[in-house]
């Protein structure tokens, strides 16, 4: 998946604590419909962090999401240290834009019960409404992942079909009961 890298507006707090034996500071972020409470240091002056988050004049040692109630921590940490393999690039099947994979994802299970009720028709069998989830509760399972709203949704759930989508893919009726 194609994403852009967005910058989070950070405010950097003056609370410090020690994390394997580097002072770090606190600062707090949000990122896509998500609150993170953050521990960086600037004893190792890179601006980087887990996962997408980033941007801060030290790296990130901690992260801390209040209402998920999870975060994560460095264990180890060698700096400056020599790397001995290289690290290649992943290389792409296929590569479809963040908008793309938002949609499908929260679309899917129309997707795999079109796919379904295609292979099915022969037998005369369809799937109800009730053997597979809405998409009204694929969003609401939203809050579970890490990115609950995007950029250029109004509220989440909203991202349109992106032009040039595999219309084969796509239920555009309702599956009947």
């Amino acid at each position: 998946v194609k994403d852009n890298w967005l910058n989070i507006n950070w405010k950097i707090l003056e609370e410090y604590k020690e994390i394997k034996e580097y002072r770090t500071q606190k600062a707090i972020g949000y990122f896509r419909g998500r609150k993170y409470e953050v521990w960086f240091t600037k004893e190792i002056p890179l601006p980087y962090g887990p996962w997408k988050l980033f941007g801060l004049p030290g790296i990130i040692l901690e992260t801390y999401d209040p209402i998920m109630k999870n975060g994560q921590r460095a264990t180890h940490i060698c700096y400056p240290c020599e790397i001995a393999t290289e690290i290649e690039k992943p290389k792409e099947e296929k590569v479809v834009g963040i908008k793309e994979h938002v949609y499908y994802r929260d679309h899917s299970n129309e997707v795999i019960a079109k796919k379904i009720n295609e292979s099915l028709k022969q037998n005369d069998f369809i799937l109800s409404k009730e053997s597979t989830k809405s998409v009204g509760e694929i969003i609401k399972t939203r809050k579970h992942l890490k990115e609950v709203q995007y950029e250029w949704e109004k509220y989440p759930g909203d991202t349109p079909k992106p032009k040039g989508f595999d219309k084969n893919l796509i239920i555009s009726e309702k599956i009947e009961d």
